[in-house]
């Protein structure tokens, strides 16, 4: 059903152009990437982000990430057609395959960036849980608070060894900022907050957001949920921790009734994208900025 409705809304022109409904999208992506991460749902190749970028640089309204915050936290309309891009975690691809591609459309992106991993080959701790564990076990290991998952994972040094550096540095994090890239807040070390006691929440939030200021030199007003995951609690350690926004994994398009602390984000990966003969469709990337995905909840 998603492949026929993305292909009928393409032709008839309805995802071509952009809902004129005062709220924004907001893509969330992770890798930019040719080589297959082999984690499921964390990268698109660069040929199939230039192509999304064309697409929104045409018929979007690419807003800086602080831009859309403030429209939401203030309750006032975005503009029509008003979209954003966001990176998690800092990957090096992010500099090395992403960034000449947005300089190209001229178009920006906030990041946000797991401190602890700067400048490192470490893979984030989701890489050490072995592919094709069955989900509900993988699932349990996701939800256990991360002191308890580190003894259920043993040693993990090997599994999450990359060979290479795959997270930006601080000179690279420099350049794009001097270049009109932002940066923000996601966690020192990538632990599920919700899964956590309040002194470790307390701890990562504030590690984190000292670090970008010591390696930036520059306030970080944004924050990016771990797995999109929050709750109250959470919200408030957050925003007493002095980030004016926060955004969600999941959810769909956000406007001037969204959560300042919860805005809504769509998470892009080659798998979601892809047309029924698996190559990755324009028509579908559309379909996912457009209302009318709201048919289609699994989209």
């Amino acid at each position: 059903m998603k492949h026929a409705l993305a292909s009928a809304a393409w032709r008839c022109g309805l995802t071509r152009r952009p809902a004129r409904d005062g709220r924004a999208v907001v893509l969330a992506y992770h890798r930019v990437t040719a080589q297959r991460d082999r984690r499921p749902g964390m990268s698109v190749h660069p040929d199939t982000f230039e192509q999304q970028v064309g697409f929104l640089a045409s018929t979007y309204r690419v807003l800086p990430a602080a831009q859309v915050a403030e429209a939401v936290s203030t309750g006032r309309p975005l503009p029509q057609g008003a979209a954003c891009i966001t990176f998690d975690d800092g990957w090096r691809d992010n500099y090395t395959e992403a960034w000449p591609i947005l300089q190209r459309a001229g178009l920006t992106a906030e990041i946000y960036v797991v401190t602890g991993h700067v400048g490192t080959d470490r893979l984030l701790w989701t890489y050490a849980i072995p592919n094709g564990l069955d989900p509900h076990r993988a699932g349990a290991l996701k939800r256990l608070p991360s002191k308890e998952r580190a003894v259920a994972l043993g040693n993990t040094a090997a599994a999450t060894k990359a060979g290479e550096r795959v997270f930006l540095s601080w000179d690279e994090m420099a350049e794009m900022l001097a270049g009109g890239v932002s940066f923000g807040a996601h966690t020192h070390t990538h632990p599920i907050l919700t899964n956590e006691p309040p002194d470790v929440v307390d701890a990562e939030l504030a590690a984190c957001r000292r670090a970008l200021m010591h390696g930036l030199g520059v306030e970080p007003l944004g924050f990016a949920y771990p797995n999109g995951d929050h709750n109250q609690a959470v919200r408030a350690a957050v925003r007493t921790a002095g980030f004016r926004y926060a955004w969600a994994a999941s959810g769909g398009r956000c406007g001037p009734t969204s959560d300042p602390y919860a805005i809504y984000r769509l998470v892009v990966h080659e798998g979601a994208v892809r047309a029924a003969n698996g190559r990755p469709s324009l028509a579908v990337f559309a379909l996912m900025l457009s209302p009318l995905a709201r048919l289609l909840p699994s989209l």
